[in-house]
């Protein structure tokens, strides 16, 4: 009866009348309830049926759920728009990376051909000027105490060009420069300073000559020869 009268609105008002009446009329003297109160109980039974539960949904409660579900969307896209260009950015640095990378290996590759074509075009150059008729070949050996040192002078007779090999000479110490001499009828002449040069050095023209020979100078060369400081000599084949 309880679960009824929780149930049914109308069951627990006409049960709240009923009591009234029973009260009114006075339960301790056992008088008979009057009928009508009986009738009403009994109709407001019979004619309560279950309520019908209805939701009733706002046109604003309906508004927002939607704009949630639009902004949950635009949302939902921006995370992936973000993840996207993450990744994009990612594949441009590593793309970027491996581009310089190549272009730096192509610059050296093209920088060492270069200097590999420079290397065969002086070989070349030096082969024709020591493989010409009028050149003369000249081997300068260590003096005794120096026998480890060896440089080849190539004399070109006709042009009187003079051409430097260095080919066992120890660097010059600080301060101090290698100086070429051509001994003509007894007399040293200046012919020419070595620099830091590499494979076939051009010196001084020399017109006539029967010996070269190697001394160490202070730096900027000497007008005449220290004797003390000779490396290598050698005489002109007749």
């Amino acid at each position: 009866m309880k679960g009824l009268i929780q149930q049914y609105p109308e069951l627990a008002a006409a049960v709240t009348e009923f009591e009234r009446a029973l009260e009114s009329a006075g339960t301790w003297s056992h008088t008979p309830a009057p009928s009508t109160v009986r009738d009403d109980f009994l109709h407001a039974i019979k004619n309560t049926s279950p309520l019908q539960q209805t939701t009733i949904t706002s046109p604003k409660s309906a508004n927002s759920r939607k704009f949630m579900r639009i902004a949950a969307a635009l949302l939902l896209l921006l995370g992936i728009s973000g993840i996207c260009n993450i990744l994009l950015f990612r594949k441009y640095e590593g793309v970027t990376r491996e581009y310089y990378s190549l272009l730096g290996k192509t610059q050296e590759l093209r920088a060492g051909k270069q200097q590999a074509e420079n290397n065969i075009n002086t070989i070349r150059q030096d082969m024709g000027i020591v493989s010409a008729r009028a050149i003369k070949k000249i081997i300068l050996s260590g003096v005794p105490g120096k026998e480890d040192h060896q440089v080849t002078i190539y004399w070109d007779t006709t042009s009187h060009k003079v051409y430097l090999f260095q080919e066992k000479l120890p660097d010059a110490p600080a301060g101090k420069q290698y100086q070429l001499w051509a001994i003509t009828e007894g007399n040293p002449v200046d012919a020419g300073l070595l620099d830091n040069c590499h494979g076939l050095c051009k010196m001084k023209d020399i017109g006539k000559a029967q010996a070269f020979a190697i001394t160490l100078e202070h730096t900027g060369g000497n007008i005449t020869p220290s004797t003390d400081q000779l490396y290598v000599m050698g005489k002109v084949p007749i």
